[in-house]
């Protein structure tokens, strides 16, 4: 009998325990949350610019496996302990709002004005900066939890395709929440705060020293709580006013489809979604040119849908013609409406 429970005790354990598990799909959950706001603000800072889209997704893969490859240099030296894998986690969280601020800064950062399109090496070298150190902790520690499941379980207990599986349905969960939750209700500073208190939660949770795990515990719940008041969406309007230095900003606000910034000039103002300019009022010629145009080519119009172009003054133009009797206008991204 005794024999017997020596021989369970020294089989290695094949189980992930609670704190693991959860470390992998946090790690993936904070990743794809904070790629969602990096990719969000890279496209509005750069104007849209698809080649911006593409520079990015390229940092941000090769950054990964660089972390990842990184690990495997310094893992000599870098024995898989739980405290390891605490603290590359709490770094990974409290990166995510500092890479977001820099995101916004970086086109002020290298001279460029707001309404200049850049080319290819700006937009490298802010994806670069803004992404980079992000990611390659991503892949650092993603690869630091791989080892320590190893550890743990021995050197063969746990297959490396469970551990990715964890952090893939920690990165899906990301998503949804991301979609679904902090984009709708949230500013982009506040959601990357929120990222960085579950991941300093997380580290709490695996630190093994009393004092760290208090800490880290107090940091999370003190961060998390400025998530959800005033300041963060005042930071989040401060650095986004920073932004659009010079060109007359007035307000800002986010939706799904992406940030809409309203900014003015005279008596004219201009809004803007994603860095592109949506419509600006009063312009006369262009909702005129819009309307009136394919209207008169219609004999009696008496029905309009119109497909965007409103806040412009387009649904003013078309009840102008006698025989119009309803106008339906359709916009995308309903706060635009509101904005």
């Amino acid at each position: 009998m005794k024999r017997h429970a020596a021989e369970h005790a020294s089989q290695p354990d094949r189980r992930l325990s609670a704190p693991l598990r959860t470390t992998l799909v946090i790690v993936g959950a904070v990743s794809l949350v904070t790629q969602v706001l990096l990719l969000r603000e890279l496209m509005t800072a750069w104007r849209g610019n698809e080649m911006s889209f593409g520079l990015a997704l390229a940092v941000w893969l090769t950054a990964g496996g660089a972390g990842s490859a990184g690990y495997g240099l310094v893992s000599r030296r870098l024995a898989p302990r739980s405290s390891t894998l605490a603290a590359a986690v709490a770094t990974l969280g409290v990166l995510a709002p500092l890479s977001l601020l820099a995101a916004r800064a970086l086109r002020a950062l290298l001279g460029l004005s707001a309404g200049e399109i850049t080319g290819f090496a700006p937009l490298l070298t802010a994806s670069l900066l803004s992404l980079a150190p992000f990611t390659l902790i991503a892949g650092f520690t993603f690869a630091l939890a791989t080892a320590v499941v190893d550890r743990r379980s021995g050197g063969s207990g746990v297959p490396a395709g469970n551990v990715y599986l964890l952090e893939a349905a920690g990165a899906a969960g990301g998503g949804i929440v991301a979609s679904f939750v902090l984009l709708p209700f949230a500013s982009p500073v506040a959601g990357a705060l929120l990222a960085t208190a579950v991941a300093l939660a997380c580290s709490a949770w695996l630190a093994r020293r009393g004092p760290v795990r208090a800490v880290a515990a107090l940091a999370a719940l003190a961060i998390a709580t400025l998530a959800l008041t005033p300041v963060a969406r005042s930071v989040d309007d401060a650095s986004v006013s920073a932004q659009w230095r010079g060109s007359g900003f007035v307000s800002q606000s986010n939706s799904v489809h992406g940030r809409i910034v309203t900014v003015s000039s005279g008596s004219q103002k201009s809004v803007y979604e994603n860095g592109v300019l949506a419509v600006s009022v009063p312009d006369r010629r262009s909702a005129e040119e819009t309307v009136h145009l394919p209207l008169l080519a219609h004999p009696s119009p008496e029905r309009v849908l119109l497909l965007g172009g409103g806040l412009g003054g387009g649904v003013a133009e078309a009840l102008k013609h006698p025989t119009v009797t309803s106008v339906d206008y359709v916009e995308l991204d309903p706060e635009l409406i509101r904005e």
